[in-house]
């Protein structure tokens, strides 16, 4: 079995995620959430954190499902895991409504 994760906010913590879970046996990653259309579109070459890689201008999201607003995400039921990676200040608000929506966090 396959975990499907989605991650919703693709910032530098997003970006760091999502090469993580490339990388984990019995996961991919199905989708991201991202207000920002550069990034949906694969353009990640804003992203930079105080350490580690820049993000790039050329990111390869073939396969990966791509949700301006995450709440359709948490409506995708092949989602079977939610990465959260927001401001901390919205981590709870958005927990909670991805655990109503049947997900894992």
């Amino acid at each position: 079995m396959t975990v499907r994760i989605g991650i919703i906010g693709v910032g530098f913590m997003g970006m760091t995620h999502f090469e993580g879970a490339k990388a984990v046996s019995g996961a991919t990653v199905a989708a991201i959430a991202t207000r920002n259309q550069k990034k949906l579109a694969g353009d990640w070459s804003d992203i930079q954190g105080n350490f580690g890689p820049r993000g790039s201008k050329t990111t390869d999201l073939t396969g990966v499902k791509r949700y301006a607003d995450y709440h359709e995400l948490l409506a995708d039921p092949d989602i079977d895991l939610v990465d959260i990676c927001l401001p901390t200040e919205h981590h709870e608000r958005v927990a909670l409504e991805a655990l109503k929506a049947g997900k894992h966090v």
